[in-house]
């Protein structure tokens, strides 16, 4: 098992709040769109000069796509929501890959820093992306092993667990699913029990393929009332 060491900002000066950093960057005027409950349309602001990473971080907003009900586009002014940086060097202790803000935090800009100076393969770019937008739309580090946010595991597929999930409907629309607050519940209570994942990707390759998509499996009899949740098919 490889695995990847990210930083969602958790290594902060005393009094300072998880995610909430800052740095001399441009600006991103329309970061609160990424706040929005709605449809969201997001301007990506890709200031790297790593071309591999701005071509794999473009695959990770493509895989947001498929969870979220959002589109994006390449945004190269101060319009924009999100913007990938070269992070300066004082961001990052040894081995840290990559840092992003948390929505609502007082410096929130929509900016994901990577280190620079860490060398990693095209995959290991892409599953760091997925894993650091996670963040930007406000998911917390996952106690799930297998969650793409959890620290990474890259030998495996990209995957988010029904408590991922979950906290993604609270903010935001989900893409396909319509009556997701009355299962929360449920979906949480079968996390905690560690039931079947509910909600995952399979499979998704961050190369366009046409059966790319977001199933939704129902839960085993056995496991959950079949009355406890109203299960909608998710479009492929």
């Amino acid at each position: 098992m490889v695995m990847l060491y990210l930083m969602a900002a958790f290594v902060m000066k005393a009094g300072a709040l998880p995610g909430d950093w800052t740095g001399n960057y441009p600006p991103c005027n329309r970061h609160m769109e990424v706040l929005k409950h709605e449809p969201m349309h997001l301007g990506v602001r890709f200031s790297t000069s790593n071309r591999e990473l701005a071509a794999e971080f473009a695959r990770a907003m493509n895989f947001w796509a498929t969870i979220l009900d959002m589109d994006w586009r390449q945004e190269d002014s101060g319009a924009c929501a999100i913007q990938i940086v070269d992070g300066q060097p004082r961001l990052f202790k040894p081995g840290e890959v990559a840092r992003a803000q948390f929505p609502g935090r007082p410096s929130f800009q929509g900016w994901i820093a990577f280190n620079p100076r860490v060398s990693l393969a095209a995959n290991e770019l892409f599953l760091a992306a997925v894993h650091e937008l996670g963040h930007t739309l406000g998911l917390l580090h996952s106690t799930n092993a297998f969650s793409v946010m959890y620290f990474l595991n890259l030998d495996g597929p990209v995957f988010l667990d029904d408590a991922d999930l979950a906290a993604l409907a609270i903010s935001h629309q989900l893409r396909g699913v319509e009556r997701w607050p009355s299962c929360y519940q449920c979906v949480s209570m079968s996390h905690r029990q560690h039931r079947p994942l509910a909600y995952r990707a399979v499979p998704f390759s961050p190369y366009p393929t046409d059966n790319s998509r977001i199933t939704l499996l129902r839960p085993l009899r056995s496991y959950l009332p079949a009355e406890s949740c109203n299960w909608l098919p998710v479009a492929p």
